[in-house]
C-alpha cells in the first residue's frame, strides 16, 4: 500500500537523467511539470512564465492567478496544484535540482528567500520577460548538445544566470527601507509555521494559541487582520488540502486517511470533509481518478 503522497520531481518528466527540465507548454498539455490537476509535493525548484492566457495555481494554502507576463516561483517541498487553466495558456517552464542552487552566492540570501517565499508570483516588464524567455531558449539549445564534452556545465551556467537575473528582479521590487514587522505579522508567520507542523495533532485554535503563548481570541484576531482569513479557516484549509492529497494520490482507505489526520472516526472525518468541500471523501476520490 502507498502511504505517501505522490512526489513531483524532475525525474517524472525529464527524458533522461537530466538535473533540470525546460519546456514550453500550451493549453492542450495535460501533465507537464507543475501543471498537474492533482495536488502533489514538489522536490525541485522552478519557475513558470506565462506568455498567453491564464492559469490558477494553488501553492500550499495560497491561490495565484497567472496572466500574460506573470512569473511564479515554486520552492522545494511546496504542495502544488493547478486549479484551472485557459485553453490558450502558453508558458515557459524551467526547473532544476536543488543542488544547483548551492552554486549561487548572494549576500543576505535569507532575506531574498523570504521575499520570494512571501511573493512567489510577480509581474515582469517586457524587457524582463524577454530576458527570461531568452534564457529558456538558450537552456533548450544547450540541452541539445548531447555530444558536447561540457554540455552539463553549459546548462548549469545558463540556469545560474537566470537565477541571478530573477534574484535581481526581486531585489528591485523590495522597498528601499523596510519597516520592522508588526507583532501581528510575526505571530501570523509563527502560526503558519506551527500549523504546517502540527495540523495532524489538533484542529483547535486554542491548541495553537497555547503553543504561541497568546489567547485564542488574540490569535484569531491577529491572523484575520494579517491574512483576511480566520485562524480556524486556516486550520480547516490545510486539513482539507492534505486530506485531498491523501485521497487523490494514495491507496489509503477513507478510514486510514481519517486516522492519519487524527480524526476520532471515519464518520466525523466524512462530515468534516463534506461540510467544506460539498463532497464526501469517496466522491472526491472517484472524481480525482
Amino acid at each position: 500500500m502507498r502511504k505517501n503522497v505522490d512526489i513531483l520531481s524532475i525525474s517524472d518528466t525529464a527524458k533522461s537523467d537530466d538535473f533540470f527540465i525546460q519546456c514550453d507548454i500550451d493549453g492542450d498539455v495535460n501533465d507537464v511539470f507543475g501543471t498537474h490537476p492533482k495536488p502533489r509535493k514538489v522536490t525541485d525548484c522552478g519557475f513558470c512564465l506565462c506568455k498567453e492566457g491564464n492559469c490558477v495555481l494553488m501553492i500550499d494554502n495560497f491561490t495565484y492567478t497567472l496572466h500574460s507576463g506573470d512569473m511564479v516561483i515554486v520552492f522545494p517541498q511546496s504542495t502544488l496544484q493547478t486549479l484551472r487553466r485557459s485553453n490558450d495558456f502558453r508558458a515557459h517552464i524551467c526547473a532544476s535540482c536543488v543542488d544547483i542552487l548551492s552554486n549561487i552566492k548572494i549576500s543576505n540570501s535569507v532575506r531574498l528567500y523570504m521575499c520570494i517565499y512571501e511573493n512567489p508570483c510577480i509581474p515582469l516588464t517586457n524587457i524582463q520577460q524577454q530576458y527570461v524567455a531568452e534564457g529558456c531558449r538558450m537552456l533548450k539549445e544547450a540541452s541539445a548538445l548531447s555530444s558536447h564534452s561540457f554540455r552539463d556545465e553549459i546548462c548549469k551556467s545558463v540556469i545560474i544566470s537566470i537565477c541571478y537575473y530573477i534574484a535581481g528582479i526581486y531585489g528591485e521590487i523590495e522597498p528601499v527601507a523596510k519597516q520592522p514587522a508588526k507583532l501581528q505579522d510575526l505571530l501570523f508567520r509563527r502560526f503558519r509555521t506551527l500549523l504546517s507542523q502540527d495540523y495532524k495533532i489538533s484542529r483547535e485554535v486554542g491548541y495553537y494559541a497555547d503553543k504561541l503563548c497568546v489567547t485564542p481570541r488574540y490569535l484569531s484576531s491577529s491572523v484575520n487582520n494579517v491574512s483576511g482569513i480566520s485562524a480556524s479557516t486556516w486550520i480547516a484549509n490545510i486539513t482539507i488540502l492534505n486530506a485531498k492529497l491523501l485521497l487523490a494520490n494514495t491507496d489509503m482507505t477513507v478510514h486510514q486517511v481519517a486516522c492519519e489526520l487524527n480524526f476520532s472516526n471515519q464518520s466525523f472525518f466524512g462530515s468534516y470533509f463534506r461540510a467544506r468541500t460539498g463532497k464526501s471523501p469517496k466522491q472526491f476520490r472517484e472524481e480525482s481518478l
